[in-house]
């Protein structure tokens, strides 16, 4: 039942939340772009400036003025567009199966739901493994788009390419380094996704029944806003290394390179050469990116379910 035919409904779940990915990630683009090129800086000026411990971006203010400075105000958004078009299936795919698995572990009661087979509610330990089943499909679904959105805000800032866009990218990966190199970082991506949108999901789900509601009412925009705000820091939070990890295996050294063999030993080189908190370099301005991120994806994806309802499409 899991992979029957799209429904009407599974339709509106993929359209609205892809959708609301996409509006909540052009929000705080900026933020994103400068968290890639805080994470992936050391790799791609490996022998240069990173190396001797003087990394071209530092401080926030100082970062978003030197894009700017170099590359106008179109660099804050550089990547956006390739972000856009991978995040909407991304998010879509993920409250699409979000439902689909929520369906399943209830009919199946995994995990012992709070009321039976029978039930439409579920407990804390059915949401987070619904929410990283969901997580984990559409990265499977969608991580070639993820590896060219990399490079292509890597870009102008700490690398010298020049994609053109997605398809440059990965039919020039293919041509150099065959299609394998798509799937780069992928191990991370998923031992990062797992946690993060499980985490997401079980945050937000359970502080949803929390909200207080007046009979035959549903809850507030602002309240929706909020509980996405605090379920997206928590999961960045948990899983941040893998994402960093997952980064730095899809962006090449000079020399053309991966820089790491292995999660494993992607981990302990960080931590030997830029110490245990290397491993959430980019986590200041991803914690700022990630609140409002979060909150406007799952009150957008609420909005636009509403509406749907309202208007039975």
């Amino acid at each position: 039942q899991l992979f029957n035919m799209v429904t009407v409904s599974d339709s509106t779940n993929l359209v609205c939340g892809g959708i609301a990915g996409c509006i909540s990630r052009t929000v705080v683009s900026p933020l994103e772009r400068l968290k890639i090129l805080y994470q992936v800086q050391y790799v791609a000026l490996a022998g240069g400036a990173a190396q001797g411990g003087s990394d071209k971006y530092k401080g926030m203010v100082q970062s978003l003025q030197k894009i700017y400075s170099e590359e106008g105000w179109r660099g804050f958004f550089r990547g956006n567009g390739a972000n856009c078009i991978r995040v909407f299936p991304y998010v879509g795919i993920q409250f699409l199966f979000f439902e689909r698995y929520k369906n399943w572990v209830l009919q199946a009661n995994l995990l012992g739901g709070k009321d039976g087979p029978a039930g439409k509610r579920l407990n804390p330990m059915q949401k987070l493994l619904v929410g990283a089943l969901s997580g984990t499909t559409s990265v499977v679904f969608t991580y070639p788009l993820d590896f060219a959105r990399a490079r292509l805000t890597a870009q102008g800032g700490v690398s010298q390419t020049a994609y053109r866009g997605i398809l440059h990218v990965l039919s020039d990966s293919y041509r150099t380094s065959g299609i394998g190199v798509w799937f780069k970082g992928m191990v991370p991506t998923l031992l990062g996704v797992a946690p993060y949108v499980g985490v997401n999901y079980l945050v937000y789900e359970s502080l949803k029944e929390l909200v207080p509601v007046a009979p035959g009412e549903k809850p507030s925009p602002t309240w929706l806003a909020m509980c996405g705000a605090i379920a997206g820091t928590t999961g960045q939070t948990v899983s941040y290394p893998m994402d960093l990890l997952r980064r730095r295996f899809q962006v090449l050294t000079p020399s053309g390179v991966s820089m790491y063999s292995s999660v494993w030993d992607g981990i302990s080189t960080i931590v030997r050469k830029e110490g245990l908190l290397g491993l959430y370099k980019g986590f200041g301005p991803n914690f700022i990116k990630v609140v409002p991120t979060i909150a406007v994806m799952f009150w957008t994806n609420d909005m636009l379910l509403r509406v749907a309802e309202k208007w039975k499409l």
